[in-house]
Order: structure tokens, then C-alpha cells, then sequence
């Protein structure tokens, strides 16, 4: 991360490329997140900040407009023959990346105190999310296109890149999701993807909505292919349809493609946080979940490192078992039903049938999401269940706001504004008296949006 990042003042981008320099901040804030290591992310914060205003520097204008890359920038995505290959006009997929990459500023400046870093990062991400959908959706093709022409009008490319990270980062509501998937990851018609590399986000994708068996169809074939020429590492480009010495060239040498390429190594990554299902909640694994789903595996058992010791987890015959770290609470859920696993700790759950909510029995109104019932199960029960957003969550809840974006639920935020209610009467025309107008101008100054609020209560 530091070497990449290299030394102030900054003068380009990570190896020339935009998308480059979008990751790195999410790399940056998810080592902070796996390790825990508070130091590292103190001394990273700095380059964080201003590599944020380089980024900012280079945009269309300061506040609202799109990233464009500048001459010398270099828009990469992916090895692919693109018509739009650093194309410098507004790219989706770099819209997209750059919201994230505000996100991961937004998160780093909070663990640091920098408030008001924090609360400008994610005012930026908000109206950055806001507009992308709106200005690249295109109904004929059922997904985002993958650019702007100069006019400011959509270009007729429609390619899977911005597609794949809206799913993974909740940009789509339930309708446009199976949109995307049926009519462009699924549609052989839209250019494939050939590297290791950008195939990884695209199983994420599939796997952040639980299209697990998909993906194990995808692993077999793509990086069995490999297997199958008689491959003992990770390659770095892979295409099924070359044949013979096709395989070792590229960089317009014979021999020139890596067959010992990190990026290409997903699989490692994705069988650990989606098939075993260990993801941190909390910083250095303070606090963890495990939601196994085996994508039509009969039986795994794995092992997760933490800085404090290894989570070891499997399932077979119904079963999931986790043994967890010598420091750090889990939370294992399986078919259902929930179980704490603590510090050191080996507990198993087995299967019974997934409870559901009666989509027959809801009623019209506005749903409260009980303190207890914050969790996985029971968000995307009610998102299955057609209740689209809650009352009543705090807006200082991040966690639960999270678990909602996370899920496509939208809430009714509480927490933020003077308390108001009506009670018998006896407080008409008091407002004023009893909550000066500069408080609520107070409280607004110091709100802190998140894209799962939809509005906020007094």
C-alpha cells in the first residue's frame, strides 16, 4: 500500500490508472478493517487526504461534476479490446469507484476524529450515488451504459463493468438488479471478461446476492480451464477461446503473459468470505459473522486468519460448525436460526427450515426494526418479504444503516433533530419556546447522511 501510494505531493495516478487510485482507498480502509491496526491507518490517513484532492483536481467541476480522466491519466477497467479504452469522458464504472472510494475516506477520517473530512466525503459519495443510476440506466438495454459522449448523452456501449459494481454496492432496487444480471451478466451477447483480474468482481458480485452456485459454475469452468492446460499458479489473462501459443503471448511478445499473476488468485478469497462466510464487523475481527452458503457444494471446511488466530469453519451433513478466535465474538447463522460464538469457543448449529414473513399478512404502513432483530436474517427476511424501507433507526446506527444499504432497505431515521410529538395538545405553538430554531439548525450542521437514509424524523 505505501509503496503504491508512493510520496507527496502526488502528481499522477497509481501506476498512471484512475481505477487504480479509486481502490487503493478501499485497500487502505478494509487492511484497517482486517487487521485492526489503528497505527497503520494513522500514518496512512494523511495520503489518504491528499490523494483525495489530486483526485478532486482533476475533475469536471470541484463539488458536482463527473471524474474525466485528463491527458496522461490512464482508464484501464480491464485487458479488453474496448472501443472506449482511456477514453476520456465520464466512464460509469469510475463514477462508481470514486463514490467507494469517498466511502472508504468517509470511514478512515471517523476512526481518525477528523470530522469534518468525514462529514464531506460521504456528502460527496451521497450526491455522487444519487446521480449515476438516473444518468446511465437505459431501459432498451436493461443496465448502465457504459459511458457519456461529450454532449453529455449516452454512448451505445454496454459492457459489464459498471453493472457488476452496481449490484456488489447496492446502486440497483430489486427490478433493475435481475435486469442487470439477466440481460447483462448473463448475456453471452455483452463482451466477456478475460482476466482473472475483473472475473473476481464479477463473482462478487454474484456472491453479494447470494448467487453462489452461479459462481462455482464460473470457477470450475474459467479457472478449471486453466487447470485443464496444465496451470500449478494463478495466470494473469486467461481466454478460453485461445488455443495453442495464443496462451503465452501478450504486451506484443511471444512469451509475454505471467503465469504466476496475485490477481488471479480470487478464488482464495471468494470461497473463505462467501462460502464460509467469515467477514468482520468490527476492526481486527473484534467482532465477526459466518454465513455459510456452499453454492451447491456438498460439504466445506475451511479456515480464516485474524490477527487473533484462525476461524475455522465446516459444513456438512446440515451442520455448520465455527470455532472461533482466541479474541472476537462471532455470529454464526445457518438455515435461520442464529448463535453467538465466543472467544476460543466451538458451537454448531443444524438445519431446520428458514423462517419467512407472510408477504399475505402485511399490513399498509410503516415498520419498526426492533433493537434484537438487527441482524442478517431477519433485514433480508423483510426485504424478501416486499417491506421496502423501516422507522425508528438512530441515525448514529451505522452498523444497522449499513446491514440496510446492504440489503436495498432505505429507513425513517430517528436521532437527529430536538424530539417533537403532539401529546395531548398542551404543547401547541410552543415549538419555538421549548426548541429554538439554532438547534435544529445546530443538529443539521452536524448531520452525517448515509445513502440508506431516507428521510429523517423529529
Amino acid at each position: 500500500l505505501w509503496a503504491l501510494r508512493g510520496k507527496d505531493p502526488v502528481w499522477r495516478h497509481i501506476n498512471t490508472i484512475s481505477d487504480y487510485t479509486f481502490y487503493w482507498f478501499g485497500m487502505a480502509w478494509e487492511y484497517y478493517l482486517y487487521t485492526g491496526d489503528r497505527e497503520f491507518l494513522r500514518e496512512i490517513y494523511p495520503s489518504m487526504k491528499t490523494l483525495m484532492e489530486f483526485v478532486e483536481s482533476r475533475m469536471e467541476k470541484k463539488d458536482d461534476g463527473w471524474y474525466v480522466s485528463k491527458p496522461g491519466d490512464w482508464t484501464f477497467v480491464d485487458w479488453a479490446p474496448s472501443a472506449l479504452e482511456n477514453y476520456q469522458g465520464p466512464v460509469a464504472v469510475l463514477q462508481i469507484l470514486l463514490a467507494r472510494a469517498y466511502e472508504a475516506l468517509e470511514a478512515a477520517a471517523r476512526v481518525q476524529g477528523d470530522a469534518e473530512t468525514a462529514k464531506s466525503a460521504m456528502a460527496k459519495s451521497v450526491a455522487l450515488r444519487k446521480r449515476i443510476v438516473p444518468t446511465f440506466w437505459n431501459d432498451e438495454k436493461g443496465g448502465l451504459v457504459h459511458a457519456l459522449g461529450k454532449d453529455g448523452k449516452q454512448l451505445d456501449q454496454f459492457t459489464r463493468y459498471a453493472n457488476m459494481f452496481g449490484i456488489f454496492y447496492g446502486y440497483f432496487d430489486d427490478a433493475q438488479t435481475k435486469s442487470v444480471i439477466d440481460r447483462c451478466l448473463l448475456n453471452d451477447q455483452v463482451m466477456k471478461i478475460v482476466t482473472p483480474y475483473m472475473r473476481f468482481y464479477e463473482l462478487e458480485a454474484h456472491c453479494a446476492i447470494g448467487r453462489q452456485a452461479e459462481v462455482t459454475k464460473e470457477m470450475r469452468a474459467y479457472w478449471g480451464g486453466m487447470l485443464d492446460l496444465g496451470a500449478t499458479s494463478f495466470w494473469e489473462l486467461f481466454d478460453p477461446r485461445e488455443k495453442g501459443d495464443q496462451h503465452y503471448a501478450m504486451y506484443g511478445r511471444t512469451f509475454g503473459r505471467s503465469f504466476c499473476h496475485a490477481w488471479g488468485a480470487s478464488p482464495a478469497y471468494l470461497l473463505g468470505r462467501y462460502y464460509l462466510g467469515v467477514t468482520p464487523t468490527r476492526p481486527g475481527f473484534a467482532a465477526y459473522e459466518v454465513c455459510p452458503n456452499l453454492g451447491g457444494l456438498k460439504w466445506m471446511r475451511g479456515k480464516v486468519p485474524t490477527p487473533n488466530g484462525e476461524i475455522e469453519v465446516t459444513v456438512k451433513d446440515g451442520k455448520a460448525t465455527v470455532r472461533g478466535c482466541a479474541a472476537g465474538t462471532g455470529t454464526l447463522y445457518w438455515n435461520g436460526r442464529t448463535a453467538t460464538v465466543p472467544p476460543g469457543a466451538t458451537v454448531t448449529l443444524s438445519s431446520s427450515e428458514t423462517p419467512r414473513l407472510d408477504r399475505s399478512k402485511l399490513l399498509v404502513g410503516t415498520y419498526y426494526l426492533h433493537a434484537q432483530a438487527r441482524d442478517e436474517a431477519h433485514v433480508k427476511a423483510m426485504k424478501e418479504a416486499g417491506i421496502d424501507f423501516v422507522f425508528g433507526i438512530d441515525a448514529k446506527d451505522r452498523p444497522a444503516l449499513d446491514l440496510l444499504r446492504k440489503h436495498n432497505l432505505r429507513c425513517i431515521a430517528t436521532g437527529v433533530f430536538p424530539g417533537w410529538g403532539g401529546g395531548d395538545g398542551s404543547r401547541a405553538g410552543q415549538l419555538e419556546k421549548l426548541h429554538p430554531m439554532d438547534e435544529y439548525v445546530k443538529a443539521a450542521t452536524g448531520f452525517e447522511d448515509h445513502p440508506a437514509i431516507w428521510m429523517v424524523d423529529i
